[in-house]
């Protein structure tokens, strides 16, 4: 049964859906339905994405007249099939919506979804690492090469005086498993991982928390969502309506506690005491608005691990046509 808050959340998307004019047509007029491929860019589920989630599950892609096919794709595949023009919006890590921008990718970042990054400094169990001041000489797992975890590890280096390419063995894995297997034959000394992910960890024994990112970097833009300039161009609506669904979504994991606990147990396996703390970590921005020098602040890390050769044109990466979200 509906939550009245819940009711209200999906009667509200339908009251602004019946308000809202197709292109071209009066005001007033039902826009005509799209049907698009939303790119999730990470290679599985991650609760960080739960806003995108909950908007299909409950319904409210469809109440905004979008058929929406969810498609999980790592950062750079995202890229790519967005490059083909297979996928047409998506939400993916700032770094590689900016790497990918930045090399002529036909996108557009349109809203910033999370703000702070969540990421930590995750100690193996008998490594000693108390903190980032122990990793020199260290072997330490990043998801990729010019990601956010490797932009985390070059601002370790950068604090510490540290020459990124000596001081430091970083270990490209991306899956969940393959991580909990380096960690647990002692391949690695650390990894660089989502908090959410970390407290999986430690619940299973693998080590501890030994240091958050977000004291380090204050101002940053970790998650955007990016649509295709064609999209933009041509069917803005679509456009709207998408971010109107997935702020939905966030508004969601605010008020309804409850539905995302279940979902964290029962799709994310997750223990139900580790369930209530990776709630408190899904934390999305209001309406998608954000601040330049957040995002330039990750540009300006790119380029210092080598995934950009130079600054771009800050004004290139994204547009504010439709900030702030409204729903």
């Amino acid at each position: 049964m509906l939550s009245l808050r819940h009711f209200l959340v999906l009667a509200l998307a339908l009251a602004t859906l019946a308000c809202t004019a197709a292109p071209g047509g009066p005001a007033g007029s039902a826009a005509p339905p799209v049907d698009l491929k939303f790119g999730i860019g990470f290679g599985s589920i991650s609760p960080s994405f739960t806003p995108v989630y909950l908007a299909e599950e409950q319904g409210l892609f469809k109440a905004n007249n979008v058929n929406m096919e969810l498609v999980h794709l790592g950062g750079a595949t995202f890229i790519q099939a967005a490059t083909s023009g297979e996928v047409k919006v998506g939400s993916v890590s700032t770094a590689a919506a900016v790497g990918g921008i930045a090399k002529d990718a036909p996108l557009k970042i349109v809203a910033v979804t999370i703000m702070p990054p969540n990421w930590v400094l995750f100690a193996r169990k008998g490594s000693n690492i108390g903190g980032p001041q122990d990793l020199k000489g260290k072997k330490v797992i990043i998801t990729g090469y010019g990601g956010s975890t490797h932009q985390m590890a070059a601002i370790v280096a950068d604090r510490n005086a540290w020459d990124l390419q000596k001081d430091l063995t970083l270990l490209p894995v991306s899956s969940t498993e393959a991580q909990i297997a380096s960690l647990q034959r002692a391949e690695a000394d650390a990894s660089i991982m989502s908090r959410e992910r970390a407290l999986d960890f430690e619940s299973r024994g693998l080590g501890n928390i030994a240091f958050e990112f977000a004291s380090m970097t204050p101002v940053w833009a970790d998650y955007v969502m990016v649509a295709h300039t064609d999209l933009i161009k041509n069917n803005p609506d679509a456009v709207r309506r998408t971010l109107r669904a997935y702020f939905q979504g966030a508004q969601l994991v605010r008020d309804r506690k409850d539905l995302v606990i279940k979902r964290l147990v029962e799709v994310h396996k997750f223990k139900p005491e580790v369930a209530e703390e990776v709630y408190k970590e899904l934390q999305y921005t209001k309406d998608g608005s954000f601040d330049v020098k957040a995002m330039e602040v990750v540009v300006d890390n790119l380029v210092k691990v080598g995934a950009l050769d130079k600054k771009p044109n800050m004004e290139s990466l994204y547009t504010t046509q439709f900030l702030p979200v409204k729903f």
